[in-house]
C-alpha cells in the first residue's frame, strides 16, 4: 500500500486517542487530516487550549467510533517528529 499524500510535518501537533503508544494496543491506526487552512481547536484538562491538523486513533477507538472522527475521545495532544512518511493511503 503507497504512503499518503498528506502527511503531519516536523513540528506540527497532533490530537490522539490516549492508546496510541501503548505497549498492549494491535492493529491499524487510523489518521483524519482537518481541511487545509483549517484547524480543529481543543481545550486540555489544565484550560490551555490548541488548534490542531491531525487526529490519529487506534483500531479499538476507531471501530467504536464507527470511523467518525467526531465521535472519538481524544486524550492528549503531542508534536509529531521528522518527516519520514508513517501514513499508508486507503483504497476503501
Amino acid at each position: 500500500m503507497p504512503f499518503a499524500k498528506d502527511q503531519p510535518k516536523d513540528g506540527e501537533l497532533v490530537v490522539r486517542c490516549g492508546h496510541v503508544g501503548g505497549e498492549t494496543q494491535t492493529g491499524h491506526w487510523h489518521w483524519w487530516k482537518i481541511p487545509d487552512g483549517e484547524k480543529m481547536r481543543f481545550r486540555r484538562p489544565d484550560g490551555t487550549t490548541g488548534e490542531v491538523g491531525w487526529l490519529v486513533a487506534c483500531q479499538n477507538c476507531f471501530n467504536r467510533s464507527g470511523g467518525d472522527p467526531s465521535r472519538v475521545e481524544f486524550r492528549g495532544d503531542s508534536i509529531w517528529q521528522g518527516d519520514a512518511p508513517a501514513i499508508r493511503e486507503n483504497k476503501q
